[in-house]
């Protein structure tokens, strides 16, 4: 509904200068006075004007609409740049949790290993150890 009426508005606006065209011309080709002449010259004048506006805020209006869709992309970018962010973040706290269960799993395993063997296993193990020293 808005559309039509901005559509509308842009028509009668185009209207109104050809009509002001339209009438400077006229009188300066039915009248032989000077002034007439010249009135009808500043009227000519105001109706280029006139379509001069209309044309402009024709093109602002596509002007605002790129504008726009430049904003739109302007904040899909900065989301874009906070996931980027927090998915980085994220990713650096999983490889940390990963490098701190690779240093306790080895803790871990060496005493469950500990606690699977038998007590003769136990005094083997401690016996070489011993040796390699």
């Amino acid at each position: 509904m808005k559309a039509q009426f901005v559509r509308a508005g842009r028509v009668l606006i185009l209207t109104c200068g050809l009509a002001l065209c339209a009438l400077g011309l006229a009188a300066m080709v039915a009248s032989n006075e000077l002034t007439v002449r010249l009135t009808a010259a500043l009227v000519f004048a105001a109706g280029l004007v006139v379509i001069l506006l209309s044309l402009l805020l024709l093109r602002f209006g596509v002007f605002v609409t790129v504008l726009r869709h430049v904003q739109y992309l302007t904040q899909s970018s900065e989301y874009m740049a906070r996931l980027v962010r927090e998915i980085t973040e994220v990713m650096k706290a999983i490889e940390e949790a990963e490098s701190e269960e690779r240093r306790k799993p080895r803790r871990k395993n060496s005493s469950l290993y500990e606690e699977q063997l038998s007590p003769e296993e136990l005094e083997l193990e401690s016996t070489v150890r011993q040796f390699e020293e």
